[in-house]
């Protein structure tokens, strides 16, 4: 496994299809082949790039600047096919629909869903509204996997004047289901357990409908798409109990994890609509089954290795209060679903991972010198990729139980080079590493 040499360019991705890579380079965004990045393209954007994605058949490439402007690359012409910028507000969500050519974003100060249509071949664009959107949820809506049916928070406004008085004061928000063919308005359903929706996610098979409350007495509402009503519920017996901050479906969906606002992460499971346990991250590892890697410093190379510890118990710091620290918790399963990686805010230099083979077994722990930046999994294999902004890769192999850390040469000095963002291609044989000016590439298996 060796590195490519760096070159400029932040936030590298790859394209779906894994023929190219792009990289933001201020205002302009470069593209390059992937097996031989060597440049393709380079896409002038006249003002700093926010974010970049790529059309779902690699075709095109739509970039967001800072003037809320949206632009629409062709890699088959070199040029921009299609261009729109919103004179009100910021935009946020921006994502593409499944037939590769419309655009979805949320305008939260005008409370409503664009639908950005590109037709590349004719040069003709149209745009569609949804109105009356929630503009608090994150997110606000969201695509199915499927990609048959946009779901879409919609705010409670009470418009019936003849509403009893006991219930003039209360508003409740809905889901609106679209029709990603026809761009209209199925279904609507009211979350009457819920007074203010802070977020949904779909199911990986396009069945479910998973809708959370800001409120955290509120119970977390499972909607079935088929009969449009509400199957399953729940909610926290906690008395402290602080509310949803996410939630993340296993590939097979037959498990979701709910991370919770004080940095606590349950699995519910979702053939019966259960609390299955909460992952206990505890501050002292006893159990002899689970590997434990530590950083130390290598002072011969200046530089730091991992090595594992087989003392026990092993101690584990954990910050006092989420006051110190802008972190968030997060978990991540592996493409199969056998793994559950998660690193907390209240221990944000750990990755904890987890074997659902065994009853969510904890079978490593990683514990690094700095906070996590990025961890994401390889999407073929059980290999996990981790960065904590250093000039180091960290990959975990499920299958050997072992952990390696891999140094990024730079010409100068390592300290120019901090790792904070990856990005696997389709296959997992190549892994995109980039700091905030520089990216790499490494050849993890051929």
């Amino acid at each position: 496994m060796e590195f490519s040499e760096l070159f400029q360019g932040r936030r590298a991705v790859f394209s779906r299809n894994g023929k190219y890579l792009a990289c933001i380079c201020g205002d302009s965004v470069e593209i390059r082949y992937a097996d031989t990045l060597l440049k393709a393209f380079k896409y002038e954007c006249g003002d700093v790039v926010k974010s970049v994605q790529w059309s779902g058949d690699s075709v095109l490439l739509l970039c967001h600047t800072g003037l809320s402007r949206l632009k629409v690359f062709s890699i088959h012409s070199g040029s921009c096919v299609a261009s729109l910028k919103q004179p009100i507000g910021n935009i946020s969500q921006i994502l593409w629909a499944a037939d590769f050519r419309t655009i979805l974003f949320v305008e939260p100060l005008l409370f409503r869903v664009s639908v950005w249509k590109v037709y590349k071949q004719h040069g003709q664009q149209e745009l569609e509204y949804v109105d009356n959107v929630q503009p608090w949820a994150k997110p606000g809506m969201a695509l199915s996997p499927n990609g048959k049916h946009l779901a879409v928070v919609l705010c409670g406004i009470m418009k019936d004047n003849e509403l009893c008085k006991e219930h003039a004061s209360k508003s409740t928000d809905s889901i609106s289901f679209i029709s990603t063919i026809s761009w209209r308005t199925e279904s609507v359903i009211r979350c009457d357990d819920i007074e203010r929706l802070g977020g949904m996610v779909w199911s990986p098979n396009s069945n479910f409908l998973v809708v959370w409350s800001s409120d955290p007495l509120d119970p977390v509402l499972v909607i079935c798409i088929r009969s449009n009503s509400v199957i399953g519920k729940w909610q926290s017996t906690s008395k402290l109990w602080p509310g949803v901050r996410d939630v993340i479906f296993s590939p097979s969906a037959q498990f979701m994890t709910i991370v919770s606002k004080n940095s606590k992460i349950f699995v519910v499971n979702c053939l019966a609509w259960c609390e299955e346990l909460e992952l206990d991250h505890s501050s002292n590892i006893t159990d002899r089954k689970c590997k434990v890697f530590r950083e130390v410093p290598e002072f011969e190379e200046e530089n730091s290795v991992f090595v594992e510890v087989i003392e026990r118990p092993v101690s584990i710091s954990f910050l006092s209060s989420l006051s110190k620290t802008n972190k968030i918790s997060n978990s991540i399963w592996s493409s199969g679903g056998r793994y559950l990686a998660s690193n907390l805010a209240l221990a944000p230099a750990v990755v904890w991972i987890w074997s659902t083979a065994y009853s969510f077994s904890l079978c490593c722990v990683i514990v690094m010198k700095q906070p996590v930046h990025d961890f994401q999994w390889d999407p073929v294999y059980n290999v996990l990729a981790v960065v904590d902004g250093q000039d180091s890769v960290i990959l975990w192999n499920a299958s050997e139980e072992q952990l390696t850390s891999l140094s990024v040469c730079t010409p100068v000095s390592r300290m120019l080079f901090q790792a904070k963002h990856l990005s696997w291609r389709h296959d997992g044989s190549v892994l995109a590493v980039s700091s905030d000016q520089n990216s790499t590439v490494l050849g993890v298996r051929s």
